[in-house]
C-alpha cells in the first residue's frame, strides 16, 4: 500500500486542508442549528447528525459533499417523511432547497461549495429491519471508520479522484457507476488504489468481492440480483448488494482505463473538466466531417422531472431511436442522450449512411422453412425490384424499393410511440446536425461538440498524453478543478 506518482502530486490538491475543515464543519454547523430550529416546531425526538463521505473522512477537497442525516426515534411513514421533508423545504426557503426523490425525499442545497443533501432517516440499531435505503447509512459510516486509518482514508480518496475523472463516479441512473461506499470497500478490500487497479486485470463479470469468503451469501446475491454485473455483499446488510447499479458500460470504462493508467500515468485521469481541454482539440478539425452524419431529437420539456426518472427515459429513448433506425437499414455507430436536468433534453445519433439507398436487399429464409419461405414469397413477390430467387445456399433473397431513405423521416414518424408522456408533453424538433449549431452558444453545443468526437472521458487522459498535449498542474487544479483564485 504506496500512494505512487502522480497520485502524490492528485492527493496534495484532493485532501482537505485544516481550514477546509474547518470550513466544513462551520458549514455544518450552521445547517443544524437551521434543522434543530426548524424541525422542532413539529417533532421533539430526533437529531441532525453528519453522514456520508464528510463523516467517514473520505472527501474530496475539490467536491465538498454533505450528507445532513435527521434521524428519528419514532416511527415515520413514507408519506409522514414526504411531508416532513415539504414542510421543511418551506422553512429553510430562503436557501433556495430542491426537493428531490429517491426511495424517499430528501432535500438539496447549496451554501457556497457545498453541496447539501439534507435526508430524513429512521434510527436502528441493527439492520435487522432497515425501513428505508438510507437507514443503513450511520452503519456504513461506521464501518468505514472502523475499517480504515488516515493512509487508507487517503487511497480512498485517490480512487474517487480517479473514477471522477473517467467519468464512472455515482450509482445515480445518470451515471450507473461507482458509488462512493463501493470505492471505499474496494480499497479496504485490496488495500490501497493501485491494488485495485491490478486487481481488475482479472475481473469478468459477474463478479463476485466481498470482504471475506462468503459463497452461500454470493449465491444468495446472485438469485437476488441475478443481472448485476458485480456482487458485493454489504458488510453491514450481506442481503444487500452494494454494486446493484453498477452497469456493464461503466465497469468496462473503469477496468479499460485502469490499464491504460497502470502502462501510462498520467495526472489527466484524475482531472473532471478534461473535456474542457479536448475541445479545444477538436475545434481544429473539420467539424463538417463529424456532424453530417448526426441526427439530434432536440427536446424542450414541459416541466421538469426528477434527474434519475429523466436520464432513465432518456436513456429508453435512445436505445429505441437505434432500434428503429436500424430496423429499416440504417447503420447506427450509437446513440447518447443528454440533459440540464432541468427542462432541456436532447437525443444524438451517429450514421454511417446519409440517407439509404432507394434499393434494399433482402435475405430471407431457407426454402427448407415452408412456411416461413411462403410468406416471404408472397410479401415480395409483387415488388417492383427482383426476386426472390434461391441461391446456391438454398436461402430465398429479393430486391425491393425502400419506403423510408431518410433518417429525420423515420425518426419523425416513430417518436410519439417512443417518446414517453412526460416527454411527449413539452416541443421537440428532429433536426440533421450543422457546423453553425456545433459553433453556436446554445447550452447543448458543448455536449453535441463532445458526441461528436467521441472519445469518452476515460479515454482521453491518453487520447491527450499520446497527442503531447501539456497542461500545468496548477492550471488544472488551481484555476478549473478547484475555481480557486
Amino acid at each position: 500500500m504506496t500512494i505512487e506518482d502522480p497520485e502524490l502530486s492528485v492527493l496534495k490538491w484532493i485532501k482537505p486542508r485544516k481550514e477546509d475543515r474547518d470550513k466544513a464543519m462551520k458549514v455544518f454547523s450552521e445547517v443544524k442549528e437551521k434543522l434543530e430550529k426548524a424541525i422542532g416546531k413539529t417533532y421533539s425526538n430526533f437529531e441532525v447528525v453528519l453522514e456520508g463521505s464528510m463523516a467517514k473522512d473520505t472527501w474530496l477537497r475539490n467536491n465538498p459533499e454533505m450528507d445532513v442525516f435527521v434521524i428519528f426515534n419514532e416511527e415515520l411513514t413514507k408519506d409522514e417523511l414526504r411531508n416532513f421533508v415539504n414542510r421543511l423545504a418551506k422553512e429553510l426557503s430562503e436557501l433556495s432547497p430542491i426537493t428531490s426523490y429517491a426511495e424517499h425525499p430528501y432535500l438539496t442545497l447549496s451554501i457556497g461549495k457545498f453541496s447539501i443533501d439534507i435526508v430524513p432517516a429512521l434510527k436502528i440499531e441493527s439492520i435487522n429491519k432497515p425501513r428505508t435505503a438510507v437507514d443503513r447509512t450511520p452503519l456504513h459510516t461506521k464501518f468505514v471508520l472502523e475499517h480504515t486509518d488516515e493512509t487508507l482514508r487517503d487511497e480512498i480518496r485517490v480512487a474517487k479522484a480517479f473514477m471522477r475523472g473517467i467519468g464512472v463516479y455515482g450509482a445515480e441512473v445518470k451515471v450507473g457507476g461507482f458509488s462512493g461506499y463501493l470505492i471505499e470497500l474496494l480499497i479496504i478490500k485490496y488495500g490501497g488504489f493501485r491494488e485495485l487497479l491490478k486487481a481488475s486485470k482479472t475481473w469478468k463479470p459477474p463478479i463476485v468481492i466481498g470482504l471475506k469468503d462468503m459463497p452461500e451469501k454470493a449465491k444468495e446475491l446472485k438469485e437476488r440480483y441475478p443481472n448485476s454485473v458485480m456482487l458485493f455483499p454489504d458488510p453491514v446488510d450481506d442481503k444487500r448488494n452494494v454494486a446493484a447499479a453498477l452497469t456493464k458500460k461503466k465497469l468496462g470504462e473503469f477496468i479499460m482505463a485502469s490499464e491504460l493508467y497502470q502502462r501510462n500515468p498520467n495526472i489527466f485521469y484524475f482531472f473532471e473538466k478534461i473535456e474542457d481541454i479536448a475541445l479545444k482539440e477538436f475545434n481544429k478539425f473539420p467539424l463538417e466531417i463529424y456532424s453530417e452524419h448526426v441526427i439530434v431529437v432536440d427536446l424542450l420539456l414541459e416541466r421538469g422531472l426528477h434527474p434519475d426518472v429523466l436520464w432513465g427515459e432518456l436513456k429508453k429513448v435512445a436505445s429505441s431511436i437505434k432500434i428503429e433506425l436500424e430496423k429499416v437499414g440504417f447503420t447506427v455507430a450509437n446513440c447518447e442522450s443528454w440533459t440540464n436536468e432541468k427542462k432541456r433534453a436532447a437525443v444524438a445519433c451517429r450514421l454511417e449512411e446519409r440517407v439509404l439507398e432507394p434499393i434494399s436487399y433482402v435475405v430471407g429464409p431457407p426454402f427448407v422453412l415452408r412456411e416461413n419461405s411462403i410468406k416471404f414469397i408472397e410479401k415480395y413477390l409483387l415488388s417492383p425490384m427482383s426476386g426472390p430467387w434461391i441461391d446456391d445456399s438454398g436461402r430465398l433473397h429479393s430486391l425491393t424499393i425502400r419506403k423510408k431513405r431518410s433518417p429525420l423521416q423515420v425518426i419523425e414518424e416513430g417518436l410519439n410511440n417512443i417518446l414517453p408522456e412526460d416527454l411527449r408533453r413539452g416541443e421537440f424538433k428532429v433536426y440533421r446536425l450543422t457546423k453553425d449549431k456545433l459553433l453556436s452558444n446554445d447550452d447543448i453545443s458543448k455536449w453535441l461538440k463532445l458526441f461528436c468526437f467521441s472519445k469518452p472521458r476515460w479515454l482521453l487522459p491518453a487520447y491527450l498524453a499520446k497527442a503531447g498535449i501539456e497542461v500545468k498542474e496548477e492550471e488544472l487544479f488551481e484555476k478549473e478543478l478547484l475555481g480557486e483564485k
